[in-house]
Order: C-alpha cells, then structure tokens, then sequence
C-alpha cells in the first residue's frame, strides 16, 4: 500500500504525528464594511523575539479588541511589520493616544493609523509580495476560470491546449524558484513546499504518489466556477502535470482524469512517457 507524503514525513520524524492536518480558511479582506470605532494600525519595529507580544500587551491594556492581525518581516529592510485592525468602542483610549504609546516603546520605528470605517481592505500595504522578490495579484478564481471557459467556447481543443500549456509552465516556473529559494533541500522537503505553496497560493490541496511508471494526484477543493457541479479546469490539471514532470524529471501523459463531486476532489493518473521511473528512495513507502 502507498502511503501518503504526510504519513511518509512522519516516518521520517519530519512532520511531527501531533500536527493536525485540518485546514482554517485565510481571509484577505474584512468581512463587511466596519464602523467609526474600528482603526487600521501600522507597526514597524526592529525585528526583535518579544515585540508582538509587548505590542498586543499594550493593546489589552487599554481594552482594544484586536478583530484581525498580520505581521511579518520585511526582507528588504529587516524590519517587523504589524498590521492589526482594531476596535476602539470600549477602549479607554483613543486611536490617536494609543498610537502615540506605540511610539514611546524604544524598537518601534513608526507607528500610524487610519480609520476603517466602511472599508473592506487594509490601507497600508503594497505591493504584493511572493517568496520575498515575486509580485503577485490576488484576484477571484471566478475571473481566471470565466476567461478559461470563454477562450476554450471560441477555440475549441486549441483552447483547451492553450490553458494546458500554461498551467505547466506556471507549475514548472515555480518549481524554479522553490529550487533557487531552497538549494539545499531534499526532494522531499522541495515536495512537501510544492503542495504547501499551491494550498497557500489556492489551488487546492494536493497530493502526489508514484507507483512504477505511474503518477497519482489528488487535488482537493480545486478553484471551480460556482455554477458548474464539475472542476474541469485544464490549467489546474496543468499545474498537476508541470509539478510532477519537474519533481521526477521526466514526460507523463494524462491516462485518466476524474472529479468526484461528493468529495470534491480531481483524481488524476498520469503516466510516464519518457523512461523508466527511478524514484526517490523515501519518496514512497511500500507496506
């Protein structure tokens, strides 16, 4: 029997049996327009262990209910950024009093704020960034798999080559960057960030087992048009395709292709079309 890429990491003591493999859904903006006691805040620091938690600290105890929070570090200049959106309506503070207390700590670096009052986005932020250097748009999957739908009604097959071809390319260029990003890694540490990175860009959550000459892939939860009860986008199942013939070095053929509505998941079967698979040793576990 083949066991998954988790189960063989936990093998391998590298993916620890407590870690749940339950997913939370991330949500990019608000959820509704806010009120005049919501704020927006932004927070460089120096990138010291401590500082969110001092931050927060403040935040509490002034009553600031914190409604969303995002921090990271800004590699272009080795600072911390925090963004919290915050509600003030039974703060003993001010926006304006708050921000000044901020400042006073001696790693914060600049403190601001605006209100978000019927907003949905955050205010400070742009552009967008991947892998620390890769500009990235977030749009709706509607749009990408409209025009995907549309190209495939004018063109037929070719348009369906089309969105093929470029999901390869799209998984092949970003089987390129991971191996730039992580030169050292092993093939099953640059695997495990393949299906990391497509559940974090939203592809879906994918899986990948190799049995001889043949490729499993599991995509779970793929992008699809709300008013289709099918995931028939071929630059998703390009993407699957890229992604394997980069990990293993070699051609494969689509020998099967099915969707499962009840579960939600793309089953594909590719086959390899080149030579004989030589597999990595601990990519698959026989039991």
């Amino acid at each position: 029997m083949l066991m998954r890429l988790q189960d063989v990491l936990r093998y391998y003591g590298k993916f620890p049996s407590g870690v749940s493999l339950e997913y939370h859904a991330k949500f990019l903006s608000l959820s509704k327009p806010q009120g005049e006691d919501v704020f927006e805040f932004l927070i460089v620091t120096e990138d010291q262990i401590g500082v969110t938690s001092k931050i927060t600290g403040e935040f509490a105890l002034h009553n600031v209910d914190i409604l969303t929070i995002d921090g990271a570090n800004d590699p272009t200049t080795g600072q911390f950024v925090l963004s919290p959106f915050c509600d003030l309506s039974k703060a003993n503070c001010t926006a304006k009093s708050i921000t000044d207390a901020i400042r006073e700590f001696p790693f914060v670096t600049k403190a601001d704020y605006v209100t978000a009052k019927g907003k949905l986005s955050d205010s400070f932020h742009f552009p967008l960034r991947i892998m620390n250097k890769h500009r990235a748009l977030i749009i709706r999957a509607d749009p990408l798999l409209e025009v995907e739908k549309h190209l495939v009604e004018v063109l037929g097959s070719a348009g369906d080559t089309v969105m093929f071809v470029e999901g390869k390319t799209y998984a092949s260029k970003t089987w390129m960057h991971l191996k730039n990003a992580l030169p050292n890694a092993s093939h099953e540490e640059l695997l495990q960030n393949v299906m990391d990175g497509l559940r974090a860009t939203g592809w879906g959550l994918f899986e990948f087992r190799s049995e001889q000459n043949l490729f499993h892939v599991s995509i779970r939860n793929p992008p699809k048009l709300e008013n289709l009860k099918t995931s028939q986008s071929l630059f998703v199942r390009g993407i699957a395709v890229g992604t394997v013939e980069s990990l293993y070095g070699v051609k494969v053929t689509v020998r099967d292709a099915s969707y499962d509505d009840k579960s939600d998941t793309v089953q594909l079967t590719l086959e390899n079309s080149t030579h004989p698979l030589q597999v990595h040793q601990t990519s698959q576990i026989l039991t």
